[in-house]
């Protein structure tokens, strides 16, 4: 493998790392691959999408459980479909920038 398509590799590897370890495995290829620009940007773009996964897999969590209601069922199922929602917005944001690394292009947000 060439140079070239190691750091296309390494950035893809950053955006799958944002969906099966959110926040550590962006961080640890930035951490990795700080020299390299490539890389480092799209790790940092993998990071923070991770991390607006988080952070909105938390709110919709603490939200939907700090409610009381009758209908406790209800309120269990909006949370879901939010928290769904949410995954498949950040999930084809990952899959447009891992497409966009494998490519050689930069990612769709530049953070």
């Amino acid at each position: 493998m060439t140079g070239a398509e190691e750091d296309r590799s390494t950035a893809v590897l950053a955006h799958v790392g944002a969906v099966f370890l959110p926040v550590v495995g962006p961080l640890v290829l930035w951490a990795y691959q700080r020299k390299n620009e490539f890389v480092r940007e799209h790790a940092v773009a993998a990071l923070l999408t991770s991390a607006l996964w988080v952070s909105g897999a938390v709110a919709a969590i603490s939200l939907d459980a700090g409610r009381l209601s009758i209908d406790e069922q209800a309120i269990s199922n909006r949370g879901l479909v939010g928290l769904l929602a949410l995954f498949a917005v950040i999930l084809a944001l990952v899959v447009v920038n891992a497409g966009r690394a494998r490519a050689g292009r930069p990612p769709v947000v530049r953070w």
